[in-house]
């Protein structure tokens, strides 16, 4: 990525190719914000499916364990459970917003100070649409760079909610295994599981 890179070479172009690329990259950039809204929207749904199955899965094994009965089986709702909502909060934290560029620039910026040609100059419209240009042009990368750890972050979500239903699938055929093989070789079945 070119994030940093030195783009005075465009103080070379004309008015007019610098204003198309400045309309070009805020076009750019806008278009990097609805593929993320529509991004944090389908990770959103993922994490309350998420969320849904945990707080089930909790239910299912309180119950259970208050019962006294299938403590075995309380025990792998309350891990599953656990597990879930550790997949749901993964998701939650790559959703909050932070670090994401959007259009347009903070009239703040144009404070002479704050210019990349500070303090030799010049500050005229020229130099003004180049900085703007460095700057759209380090927003893409840096809203590439965010775009990549959201759909990382997503990933590990699924694969830990996968890892958790192999875990709770694994368990469950476990327990049964193990009571079926244990009341076949005792006078008094197994109650416990």
């Amino acid at each position: 990525m070119a994030r940093g890179k030195d783009l005075s070479d465009l103080r070379k172009l004309d008015a007019e190719v610098l204003a198309e690329l400045i309309r070009e990259g805020e076009t750019r950039i806008a278009a990097q914000l609805a593929v993320a809204t529509a991004a944090d929207q389908r990770s959103m749904t993922w994490a309350g499916f998420l969320i849904a199955v945990a707080t089930a899965a909790i239910g299912g094994g309180a119950s259970l364990l208050i019962s006294g009965k299938h403590l075995a089986f309380a025990l792998v709702a309350i891990v599953f459970s656990g597990w879930i909502f550790a997949a749901a909060w993964m998701i939650v934290d790559a959703v909050r917003p932070k670090h994401y560029f959007f259009p347009g620039n903070i009239p703040e910026n144009w404070l002479p100070e704050n210019w990349l040609a500070y303090p030799k100059g010049p500050f005229d419209l020229k130099e003004a649409r180049v900085e703007q240009a460095t700057c759209l042009n380090n927003g893409i990368d840096d809203n590439a760079e965010a775009a990549e750890t959201h759909a990382n972050a997503l990933k590990r979500s699924m694969d830990h909610a996968l890892l958790a239903i192999a875990f709770a699938g694994v368990s469950i055929l476990g327990l049964f295994i193990w009571s079926a093989l244990a009341n076949a070789t005792q006078v008094q079945p197994v109650t416990w599981l």
